[in-house]
């Protein structure tokens, strides 16, 4: 059996606005959540262009344990890395 996957591929302009929408709303949502005293995960901006990271990682693995890693794209630079967050069993 074959596997088919599809996405798509926005011009460059676009993506950038929508991630700027995203953005917004989720400091939208954090201050909401500030305000709440709810926790929360924080992902840390671009190390080299000091942008806000994106709405959502590129990327999740569970690695066992309570581990899971996100990997993070900075769309402006092109720059990538990982955060690790541990959550309970």
């Amino acid at each position: 059996m074959s596997h088919i996957e599809s996405s798509l591929n926005y011009p460059l302009h676009i993506r950038r606005n929508i991630d700027r929408k995203w953005q917004r709303r989720a400091i939208a949502s954090v201050s909401r959540a500030r305000a709440s005293r709810s926790p929360r995960m924080e992902a840390p901006g671009c190390a080299l262009c000091q942008e806000p990271a994106p709405i959502a990682p590129v990327a999740s693995a569970y690695r066992g344990s309570g581990l899971i890693h996100h990997q993070w794209l900075c769309v402006p630079c092109g720059h990538v890395w990982t955060t690790v967050v541990r959550v309970p069993e």
